[in-house]
């Protein structure tokens, strides 16, 4: 609605990060209305500049327009150029290129007793940077999950850990393990948690998104997560507040129909160089952990 309020063709489109809107999904809308370029103005801090990809619908890197981040308070001064009424003239070049290369899954199992299901717990761990938070802190879950379940002895459905890759290029790893075990394998897969961004220092934002499946909304009711995450909503939201896009790499097995559950925090150092190990809330992601095995617990008592 906002784009269409405004004339860009011709026009260098300038957008501020916003956490519940994609950058791709605005990338796509202002080069549908007509801009010549983008210019996308990071959210953190003095001029920390944030990455990311914004073509996650196909394999060329290039996509209808030019496309470049810049710090805050770069965004900033232009910005407040444009509303004072004076001319802003940019010129943007982008040289872009992609070398073909192989990603991999790591993978995990604990056998279960019952072969009538498993349950996939996962976490990418490809990052921009150091990416303590996002998503060195999710695998970090992930380890402490599969390290508890290991000395618990044989669960009654199979666990299975995967450490994603591709997912900050374009949810690659995610629909790997889809096609893969759901659509090839038929793996009966009973229900999906995963660990995205699990915990930040001085996050404004905890989320945790949910299938409309009553026995997983038990399960992460009852073992807290509800309170640890005070941003607890149906996974259907999700895309109707990212234009579109559930930018993890549950988005496929969702909407294939496993119950899924994911969490999701925002930082301020998000995508940055900054994102290093101690913006982690190590507190916060024990609290989650022991919240986790607990609702973990209860999904496998559950009948299938």
């Amino acid at each position: 609605a906002e784009v269409a309020a405004v004339d860009l063709h011709g026009k260098v489109a300038m957008l501020d990060r916003d956490r519940s809107y994609h950058r791709s999904a605005q990338y796509a809308n202002v080069s549908a209305a007509g801009a010549v370029a983008m210019l996308y103005n990071s959210a953190s801090d003095g001029d920390l500049i944030q990455v990311g990809s914004v073509r996650l619908d196909g394999w060329s890197p290039l996509g209808p327009i030019p496309a470049i981040t810049i710090g805050n308070a770069d965004g900033v001064m232009l910005e407040s150029a444009v509303k004072a009424g004076k001319t802003v003239h940019a010129v943007i070049d982008v040289q872009a290129h992609a070398e073909p290369a192989a990603g991999s899954n790591v993978i995990g199992r604990i056998e279960g007793s019952d072969a009538r299901g498993m349950i996939v717990l996962g976490a990418h761990y490809d990052t921009w940077f150091t990416g303590s938070c996002d998503n060195g802190g999710g695998i970090a879950a992930l380890l402490a999950m599969a390290e508890r379940r290991m000395k618990q002895g044989k669960p009654r459905y199979t666990l299975v850990f995967v450490g994603y890759d591709g997912e900050e290029v374009a949810l690659y790893g995610g629909y790997d393990y889809l096609r893969r075990h759901r659509i090839v394998g038929r793996d009966p897969i009973l229900a999906v948690l995963n660990f995205e961004m699990p915990s930040a220092r001085d996050s404004s934002l905890l989320g945790l998104a949910h299938s409309n499946h009553a026995v997983l909304d038990d399960a992460l009711k009852a073992a807290g997560l509800n309170t640890d995450y005070p941003l607890y909503a149906g996974m259907e939201l999700v895309p109707a507040l990212f234009g579109g896009l559930i930018p993890t790499d549950i988005q496929g097995i969702y909407r294939n129909g496993v119950p899924t559950a994911s969490t999701a925090v925002d930082s301020p150092w998000y995508h940055t160089v900054e994102d290093t190990p101690d913006k982690v809330d190590s507190d916060a992601e024990a609290t989650d952990a022991d919240g986790f095995d607990t609702a973990l617990g209860m999904l496998l008592k559950d009948e299938p």
